[in-house]
């Protein structure tokens, strides 16, 4: 890209002219039998085509050459194409002029434990622990290495029902072609509810997932991964002499399962978080069959392309 340089140029940028009569018009070669004339190309116009061009190579230092006939190719190069959100398995497809792709992986989240009813006559209750969110993975590197690759998206895992049950261990997600690359974030693991019993009682959150990631150096272009473990779901607690259950782990797309007093536990909510666990705390003069811990969320990839 070069700006015009010969004898004929002006060697300053002249002021432009008012609006013309047709602001928003169009070229024509014209038509003489009709009386319609070809349009005339003026010197604002090849001004104002000219400094853009220029100025999107030129705006961060380059220089202008006049023989490199590349150079506004390659500063439209690693500019934002797609985003392609999967939520379902499937092969990934690259769009058309992608070279490059950002990938982040979720892990599913785990459900929560079952929480088991208490008799007449109970003190504080019992409570069940949040169950873990999933793993995480993140990768970027060329397109034409991972087009066809496998993309396994990780189911929640489900809440324990009444009683002292365990949550569903969340799936795991999965990104993965051949030799080349391997990207995986499990699922969360699911908390247990504890037993019954006459007195306060609890039990301990589930685990977060893990992640593992494996990438080859494609060609000469270096390729990152990295892999992240999900949060652990919490520990039951006493808040007001209420037994309260434990709050999921959080994810890097999803919230957790709010903490519940006397209820079934809330599910994760977005992708890859756990659910919160159950608590059945009843007075004296009451009495619970049990409540459902809560589930937790699907895992999911995004995959960020650029030019």
């Amino acid at each position: 890209m070069y700006r015009i340089d010969n004898s004929t140029a002006a060697t300053t940028l002249p002021t432009p002219g008012a609006v013309g009569p047709n602001p928003n018009g169009f070229f024509t070669v014209g038509d003489p039998a009709s009386g319609i004339p070809a349009t005339i190309v003026d010197g604002d116009w090849m001004n104002a085509v000219q400094e853009e061009l220029a100025n999107a190579i030129t705006g961060d230092g380059t220089a202008l050459s006049k023989t490199d006939r590349t150079q506004l190719a390659a500063k439209l190069k690693g500019r934002l194409l797609n985003i392609q959100v999967i939520t379902a398995n499937g092969t990934y497809n690259p769009t058309p002029g992608a070279n490059s792709a950002r990938i982040r992986g979720q892990g599913a989240g785990a459900g929560a434990g079952g929480s088991p009813g208490l008799g007449s006559g109970s003190a504080q209750g019992v409570a069940t622990g949040g169950a873990g969110a999933g793993g995480f993975f993140e990768w970027f590197g060329p397109v034409a290495s991972i087009a066809g690759a496998t993309m396994t998206i990780g189911a929640a895992g489900t809440g324990g029902a009444p009683g002292q049950t365990l949550g569903g261990t969340g799936g795991a997600t999965s990104f993965i072609m051949g030799s080349v690359l391997s990207l995986t974030a499990n699922g969360g693991s699911g908390s247990l509810g504890p037993a019954g019993s006459t007195q306060t009682v609890g039990s301990p959150g589930g685990s977060g997932g893990t992640a593992s990631s494996a990438a080859a150096t494609v060609g000469t272009v270096l390729t990152l991964a990295k892999g992240d473990a999900g949060t652990p779901g919490l520990w039951f607690a006493i808040t007001g002499g209420s037994l309260i259950s434990g709050k999921g782990g959080s994810s890097r797309f999803g919230g957790a399962g709010n903490s519940v007093a006397n209820s079934n536990g809330e599910n994760g909510q977005g992708h890859g978080a756990g659910g919160s666990g159950a608590s059945c705390s009843v007075n004296g003069s009451n009495t619970s069959s049990g409540f459902t811990g809560g589930s937790g969320s699907n895992g999911i990839i995004i995959i960020e392309e650029y030019s």
